[in-house]
Formats: C-alpha cells, structure tokens, sequence
C-alpha cells in the first residue's frame, strides 16, 4: 500500500471515530419574545413550557416585557421590586458531559439588592435539590448555589448594565467555567475558571430543570436569549479519534 492510500485511510478511520461522538445538543432555546405577563404557561423556543417555582423566599412568578429584554426586545425579569421565580424542564435529565448555560442578564440602576440568578438543577424547591446557579451580584459572577459551593466569584467590575453571562460545567472533572461580555462594550469581556466541585453528589450529578430567581430590589433585573447546551461526552475525545489514525500511519509506514 503507497503512503497516498495509507493517508487516506487513516483520514477515514479518524472521521469513522470522530462522526460516532455525540455532538452538541443544543436543550433550550428561549428569546422571550412572544411572551406577555406571567413567565409561567409560556413557552420556550424550544418547546418546554414554564411552570411556577414554589419556594419560601419567593414573591411571584417572573414577569415578560419589553424593559427587561436587549434592544428594545422582550425579556423576562422585574422592574416593581420583589424575588420573583420561574422554573422550566428540560426535557431530560443530564448526569455527565458538558453542559453549557448562556443568558442576556440586565441589572440597572446598581445596587446591592439587585441579583439576576440562573440555575441549572433537579429540585422544585430551589436549593432543595442539586443546583449550580449563574448569579450576577454586585460587580461579581458567580458559580454557586449548592454545587460548586464556595461560591465562587469573578470580579467582572459592573454593578449594572446589559452582559452576556456563560457557565460551563464539566460533570466529568467537576468542573465550573465562567465567562462574560459587555452587550454594551465588546472591548470589556473576560473568562474565569476551572473552578473545582469540591463535594460533588456521591450518587452524580441529576440535572433535569432550569430554575430562575431574579431578585430587583429597587433596580429592573432581566435575562434574555436564554440557551442551554449539552455534549454527552468530553470533546477531547476527537482527539482520540485523530490519535488512532495517525498511530494507523505510523505502523503502515512502518511495515512499508
């Protein structure tokens, strides 16, 4: 066999192992925009429907219009004060891989009261259950709730403003990642992490709902264009795949 036809079967045999690995997936997909009132009974982009989120300390559903959204759009939040909730299904529940939560987040005027808070989670009951929130806090982002508990903080320097905020969490090495982007100043972006699980569920991770708590005190808190993705299994291991056809090379090489 000429080195053309080993090239190309190791090139076949890489793309046979990598096209067999789970892709992203992407679960919810939410602009918000052809919703009125009450968050809960609406539906998601992506199919789910909002449902209420009993807990103690909150004081209504989450409430759409446009003062809340980027652009003049729909988004979902408060501007009359209070702790509002909501909480929506994914569909499926996610134990390992990567999973991926994006979401517009709105908080002006500063204050310290103010808290757009994401969760992804399985419990009714907000920290009831298993639960890892994005939170915006005074001028940090944090990965919290009663996962990754420390919380863990980056300093971004906004108290208020529009920003785009990304948790990743690798439920493979118990690791959190945060990133943010200032809607209003490209120039002001920024990446934080690994931040590492330190207690991690003994039984493993059972994500199967996204929770929202958007506290407004006297400031209008928001989110918008709320997505969540998930890759069943690490994306390292196209490189595994890439590795094989290579080492296919070598040994052909060899022999030849």
């Amino acid at each position: 066999m000429n080195r053309r036809k080993i090239f190309v079967a190791a090139g076949a045999v890489a793309l046979l192992f990598c096209t067999a690995i789970p892709s992203q997936a992407a679960l919810v997909q939410d602009d918000f925009n052809d919703d009125t009132g009450s968050l809960v009974g609406e539906s998601a982009n992506s199919g789910q429907v909002w449902e209420p989120l009993s807990v103690s300390w909150g004081t209504g559903d989450v409430q759409t219009h446009a003062n809340l959204g980027q652009g003049g759009t729909v988004g979902a939040g408060s501007d009359v004060g209070g702790n509002l909730t909501a909480q929506l299904p994914l569909g499926t529940t996610i134990s390992s891989g990567i999973v991926t939560l994006s979401v517009d987040m709105k908080k002006n005027p500063a204050s310290s009261a103010a808290e757009p808070n994401v969760s992804i989670g399985n419990g009714t009951e907000g920290q009831a259950g298993e639960e890892a929130a994005l939170i915006w806090w005074n001028t940090g982002l944090t990965v919290g709730g009663n996962l990754w508990g420390g919380p863990d903080t980056a300093d971004i320097g906004m108290n208020s403003g529009d920003i785009r905020a990304t948790m990743t969490l690798d439920l493979d090495t118990h690791n959190a990642y945060l990133s943010y982007q200032d809607l209003n100043d490209p120039s002001n972006s920024g990446s934080f992490g690994p931040f590492l699980d330190e207690s991690p569920p003994g039984d493993g991770y059972d994500f199967s709902r996204i929770l929202t708590q958007l506290v407004s005190g006297p400031s209008t808190v928001g989110i918008d264009n709320l997505t969540v993705t998930h890759v069943p299994e690490p994306a390292g291991l196209t490189m595994v795949g890439i590795g094989l056809g290579m080492l296919l090379v070598r040994r052909r090489v060899r022999r030849g």
